[in-house]
């Protein structure tokens, strides 16, 4: 059985002249080019690149390929690629093959190019097959409330009520694959206190749907100011629409005045939990994997990625089992939280399921969320 291969080809350097590179050919020759990566670093680059395929080396056609150092990765596409005195590096997965032959069309009217490419393939392959890409992506984001008080609202009763102070309808969109799952949900509620008078304590609920998720005391001791409350979700039907309904009363007369009511929910946890809050199941091989996680506050947080999904959280004590993970990272900030490269993702070989995991924060009324998750794999 013929070992499988990787080769990597550097085609220009600094080119300034029009140019076609064709394989195999005689420095860079696999019995067969299969799936490709090609690197493009472009210097006040004008022109075009053309990435083409042929059973005879006679007939050449245009053939997929789709752009990978973005975040969503692009869809595929065969159209020819145009510059205009760019200077950017660009990355493109060519996934179809093995190709007999392959070339990449370069015309050049100002500026430089350098390129290299990457070629994956099996040595045995001797037919023409169509490698598929699977591209799983899904951002949800924070969703936000808004201000729901117009102006002031005095607050007066001295036991909850049966009608809600406040209402909003949020939604957190659901996963377009179904290989993917919404496992927790975060909310964060600020309430500015104005004043009170005679009355001491403020106390709150919010329902989800109709179902209690949080409730309890916001202030006490008469305190003013901004006041926050955190509560999770991991229960019922996480994703779509839902509404979000908020109560408040005092613990005695005559009242308390707010001015500020905003609520915050996401897919992620709050500043007391250390929790999974996404996974992804079915992706095992080798895959690329990015991501973005948001803060909503002003402390720090950690991510980690493991690989089963439903892993222990990790804290670093004695008999902790490192085999899982994928990924950790700890903020310095309240920046977002990205892979190590931004631009071009976590390349992880992944043995089954993924989770998404965040927590040890410190501060505990704020909330972690997942911003957008991305996942590319040939399989």
């Amino acid at each position: 059985m013929a070992r499988p291969f990787t080769e990597v080809d550097e085609i220009w350097s600094a080119a300034a002249a029009s140019a076609t590179v064709t394989y195999p050919n005689a420095r860079f020759s696999p019995h067969l080019v299969g799936q490709m990566k090609l690197m493009f670093i472009l210097s006040a680059f004008s022109g075009t690149l053309d990435f083409q395929a042929s059973a005879d080396g006679s007939t050449w056609i245009n053939i997929p390929y789709y752009q990978s150092d973005i975040a969503p990765v692009g869809s595929l596409a065969t159209a020819q690629l145009s510059y205009t005195t760019s200077s950017v590096h660009d990355s493109y997965v060519v996934p179809g093959g093995p190709w007999k032959h392959f070339q990449i069309v370069m015309t050049r009217t100002a500026g430089t190019i350098t390129a290299w490419l990457e070629a994956y393939e099996h040595e045995s392959f001797l037919v023409a097959r169509a490698a598929a890409v699977e591209n799983l992506v899904y951002s949800p984001d924070i969703q936000d409330s808004g201000d729901l008080e117009a102006a002031t609202k005095t607050i007066t009763v001295t036991a909850e009520a049966g009608t809600e102070d406040y209402s909003v309808a949020l939604t957190i969109a659901a996963p377009a694959s179904s290989k993917m799952a919404v496992t927790r949900l975060t909310t964060r509620l600020s309430v500015t206190i104005d004043s009170f008078t005679g009355a001491t304590i403020l106390n709150y609920r919010i329902k989800r749907g109709g179902t209690s998720i949080g409730t309890g005391t916001i202030s006490t001791g008469s305190s003013t100011g901004n006041k926050l409350v955190v509560n999770d979700v991991t229960t019922g039907t996480l994703t779509g629409a839902a509404t979000y309904t908020i109560f408040f009363w005092v613990d005695q007369i005559t009242n308390c005045i707010i001015s500020v009511v905003e609520l915050w929910v996401g897919v992620g946890v709050n500043g007391g939990a250390d929790a999974q809050c996404l996974t992804i199941d079915d992706v095992d091989g080798l895959v690329n994997l990015g991501w973005n996680v948001v803060v909503q506050g002003t402390g720090n947080m950690e991510l980690q990625v493991h690989s089963p999904k439903g892993a222990t959280w990790l804290t670093a004590a004695a008999g902790d089992d490192y085999d899982t993970v994928l990924y950790a990272r700890r903020t310095a900030a309240t920046a977002d939280l990205m892979p190590p490269d931004a631009s071009h993702g976590l390349v992880v070989v992944v043995p089954s399921s993924i989770g998404f995991m965040l927590g040890d924060m410190t501060v505990a009324t704020d909330i972690a969320c997942i911003d957008s998750v991305r996942l590319t794999r040939v399989r």
